[in-house]
């Protein structure tokens, strides 16, 4: 992919959300409901691929210096997922709510505060097995305060692992 094709797919990228987000009642959220809840393949592949080629012309190899993908569950999957295929790196699904009772090694967790939900927290959970000894690209949905996405980084860490 060449710089025009990476900043016309940024282009388009803008467009749907110029064109499908809502500004909350107070002015401090933009929903991008249509973006985040209808995933559209065509457009989510040529994000994928510019975000795949400009990491690359960033001297960024994949396999080497990114080993795997971590997402916050359902902020991100369709995005982080296609971007799974294009680089051929895996992904790990960071899970939110209480850990589940069928985790049986250690479990990485912790509380996102992210700017949809108030002060409520949200927490999240992960085997630490699953992002040991990672090198660890984060994709997050929609970044507002970078909340979820300084959680993720955080429990990468504590997973042994290094998010980049």
């Amino acid at each position: 992919m060449n710089n025009r094709e990476i900043i016309a797919a940024r282009e388009n990228f803008v467009d749907l959300v110029e064109q499908t987000g809502q500004v909350s009642p107070d002015g401090n959220i933009l929903s991008v409901a249509r973006f985040n809840r209808v995933l559209e393949p065509r457009r989510l592949t040529e994000m994928a691929r510019a975000m795949a080629a400009s990491l690359e012309k960033s001297g960024i190899i994949f396999d080497s210096q990114i080993t795997s993908i971590a997402v916050a569950e359902f902020s991100g999957d369709g995005l982080a997922t296609v971007f799974a295929i294009e680089t051929g790196l895996p992904v790990v699904l960071i899970k939110k709510g209480p850990p589940s009772k069928a985790i049986t090694g250690e479990v990485v967790t912790g509380i996102a505060h992210p700017i949809t939900r108030g002060t409520e927290g949200v927490p999240m959970a992960v085997e630490a097995r699953h992002l040991a000894n990672l090198k660890v690209i984060i994709i997050d949905d929609f970044r507002a305060t970078d909340n979820t996405a300084a959680t993720v980084a955080e429990m990468v860490r504590r997973a042994h692992g290094l998010p980049i």
